[in-house]
């Protein structure tokens, strides 16, 4: 049972057997024995947990013998942790190189530990300022943040949870930028990028022109004639040989006329 709910027992076991009466509704269906009774082991069973579960249990143990009554009992306390979704993390410019970096988390029990490190590992947390709050269901949100400057890393690490343990906290990380909306590492691949692309253009556009410059100079040559000069007197060449033919002729005719005569 719990103290401070009276003795209306979570569970009662009599006379060999579970009773449904007196028993607190709250717990129905979700507590039973584990067994082991006849060996001494009362321990119970606490299924489907709920935050309004924690708290300190009683196990008190009575037994009647030869008219004497003898009891026993011990106290245990139950811890019910919630755990929430990653935290979520903003930046905003505040002039002068720096950045305020906050984190926020909610809906936390017990209340949890938060840790702020940098790209390199460095814990960051003397830097920061935290806030806890807990609300009517005793939830607890934590609130958090630093003042940084953008050369000192290129992002930073927020993360909440109940031990040093990277597998049990949640974790979130922000990149450091200005009102540019760029950080260190972005900018020197920005300006990269834009040097690339303005060699790029600049050879681009070289090669565009030499191109431009070589088709008007051949059009020029082509018209003064200075190109074609030479395909123009190959092709003239067959007709030449064709008006000579007949005065070959001739003088070949001419020069077999003795061989004839008497």
């Amino acid at each position: 049972f719990r103290p401070q709910e009276g003795h209306t027992p979570i569970l009662f076991y009599q006379d060999l057997e579970i009773r449904k009466n007196p028993r607190n509704p709250q717990f129905q269906g979700r507590v039973s024995l584990i067994g082991g009774l006849d060996k001494g082991n009362v321990s119970v069973k606490l299924e489907n947990i709920r935050l309004e579960d924690k708290g300190e249990y009683i196990c008190r143990v009575e037994k009647t013998d030869e008219g004497e009554e003898w009891y026993d009992e011990a106290t245990v306390s139950l811890q019910v942790k919630v755990e929430r979704s990653a935290p979520v993390l903003s930046v905003s410019d505040v002039g002068g190189g720096q950045v305020n970096v906050s984190c926020e988390s909610h809906g936390w029990t017990p209340k949890p530990s938060l840790k702020w490190t940098d790209r390199d590992g460095r814990n960051l947390k003397h830097l920061s300022t935290d806030i806890f709050t807990k609300d009517s269901e005793g939830l607890i949100s934590v609130s958090s943040w630093l003042l940084v400057s953008l050369s000192a890393s290129d992002w930073l690490s927020c993360s909440v949870g109940f031990s040093d343990s990277s597998s049990e906290r949640k974790e979130s990380r922000v990149l450091l930028y200005t009102s540019t909306g760029l950080n260190g590492s972005e900018r020197k691949e920005t300006e990269y990028r834009e040097e690339s692309w303005k060699v790029a253009f600049i050879a681009t556009l070289t090669l565009s022109l030499l191109g431009i410059v070589g088709v008007g100079v051949y059009c020029v040559l082509l018209r003064k004639g200075l190109i074609g000069s030479k395909t123009k007197t190959t092709e003239e060449a067959p007709t030449s040989e064709v008006e000579m033919n007949p005065l070959l002729e001739k003088t070949a005719d001419n020069r077999l006329q003795p061989l004839f005569t008497g």
